[in-house]
């Protein structure tokens, strides 16, 4: 668990960088448009997108923004050693 809790310290400097500069993009410009996908952009797919992106690769953050009436973002950390790479088995059988 230290390996992780420091990995994800080592990170929260530069997304905490990257959060901020969203806040002074969103407090400049205001929020995006009024469609419903603004009111609602953060939902379960965008999520299990973002974890997949961060299973598939070797990043470890992932950050989603959204600029909707209400200024959000959530942030998703997958450590690298927790990644598991998995093998293809040979499958074998009889051709017809």
């Amino acid at each position: 668990m230290q390996t992780g809790t420091k990995i994800a310290l080592e990170h929260s400097k530069l997304t905490e960088k990257i959060i901020g500069v969203f806040y002074d993009v969103y407090n400049h410009f205001g929020p995006g448009f009024l469609e419903s996908v603004y009111q609602r952009s953060i939902d379960p797919a965008h999520e299990a997108q973002v974890i997949h992106y961060l299973r598939s690769t070797h990043l470890e953050v992932g950050l989603l923004f959204n600029f909707g009436a209400k200024a959000e973002f959530k942030r998703f950390y997958l450590a690298n050693s927790n990644k598991q790479i998995r093998g293809i088995s040979e499958i074998s059988g009889k051709v017809l």
